[in-house]
């Protein structure tokens, strides 16, 4: 997903990571947002290969520790999911402020 934007594809015409729909411009620099699903993705496929390692010769404590990395795995995708819905709305916020302001200066 990170290389969408640089190479050519059909992704990078419609897909902008690190901003938000609508895109009025390009990035230049860092940026959080679009981060959910490389995030989620990210914690499922670790969550996976971790208890696969700790299930190559099961006892008692890597069964918790396989439990906990289960649970951990389904509740980081949810906090990504917030932290997207938090940003969204802090960009709509933000929009709606500079517009608002813009409308203002026009008057």
């Amino acid at each position: 997903m990170g290389h969408d934007n640089v190479h050519a594809g059909i992704k990078s015409m419609f897909i902008r990571l690190g901003l938000f729909r609508p895109y009025t411009g390009l990035l230049a620099g860092r940026s959080n947002a679009g981060l959910a699903a490389p995030g989620q993705n990210t914690a499922l496929a670790l969550a996976r290969i971790s208890v696969l390692v700790c299930m190559s010769k099961p006892n008692f404590d890597d069964l918790v520790v396989g439990q906990m990395m289960v649970t951990l795995g389904r509740e980081i995708p949810r906090s990504f999911h917030e932290a997207d819905k938090s940003l969204r709305k802090d960009d709509r916020e933000r929009r709606r402020m500079a517009a608002d302001r813009a409308i203002q200066r026009a008057d």
